[in-house]
């Protein structure tokens, strides 16, 4: 799409591939989506060809809070359910829902931290790219069952907790050390969508936390066209 100037200014917006320009009265603004670094960047240029920077937004905070949220979001809907607080007791005012069975607000809980992580694994497609190549791989543990004794932890938590005062504080400190640890990225509600949990070890004494959905056994499996980097040593392959 293109748009004739005037007066040396450009008069309607013009898109030139991942490139959008956008009319000012002085200048215009150029937005750009930067995928080698995972953000959007804005920057502005006027008449003169001076550019000014503007703040970047780096996708992975968010993707990790929304990664840290479906890890911790058992402990939430755990209490909801020991408490007896169904979808009636937060909308009273409707009949409808006031009427539904128990087990239609269990299940309508459960749904929220499932299909949010349905939508952390199609946004990792956004993330930063990376690849395994044949040999590079040095030893390889299965880690699932290295992590679920310390996630069944927030089921005992939950059960013990008395009101919805002590949940916020509770919640709040395990959202953030959760937030801060590698533990954010084990969620097994990652398993109902056939995903296994892998440390590796590299060549290079890197040490690698793997999701994926490739059963892999020997180092020598390993070998990865295309792995989306959550951060440094933490990838996810969607297969």
């Amino acid at each position: 799409m293109a748009s004739r100037k005037t007066g040396g200014f450009i008069s309607s917006p013009i898109a030139l591939g991942d490139v959008f320009v956008m009319d000012v009265r002085y200048g215009y603004l150029i937005l750009s989506k930067a995928l080698s670094r995972n953000c959007w960047h804005l920057q502005s240029t006027s008449r003169t060809g001076d550019t000014m920077e503007w703040p970047q937004f780096d996708l992975n905070v968010p993707f990790r809070l929304l990664l840290t949220f479906n890890a911790t979001s058992l402990l939430v809907i755990v209490f909801l359910v020991q408490k007896g607080y169904v979808l009636g007791y937060f909308f009273p005012e409707h009949a409808l829902v006031v009427g539904l069975p128990n087990f239609v607000s269990h299940v309508l809980y459960f749904c929220v931290p499932v299909l949010l992580t349905g939508l952390s694994l199609a946004l990792s497609s956004s993330l930063g790219k990376d690849e395994f190549k044949p040999g590079q791989v040095d030893s390889i543990d299965h880690a699932n069952n290295c992590f679920l004794p310390s996630y069944l932890g927030y089921f005992f938590v939950a059960l013990s907790i008395p009101n919805w005062e002590t949940l916020f504080f509770v919640y709040g400190i395990l959202f953030v050390f959760t937030y801060r640890s590698q533990a954010l990225y084990f969620n097994p509600l990652f398993l109902l969508y056939g995903y296994e949990f892998y440390n590796i070890s590299t060549t290079a004494r890197a040490s690698i936390f793997l999701i994926s959905r490739t059963r892999y056994k020997l180092p020598t499996d390993v070998a990865i066209k295309k792995a989306n980097r959550i951060n440094d040593y933490t990838f996810i392959e969607k297969g």
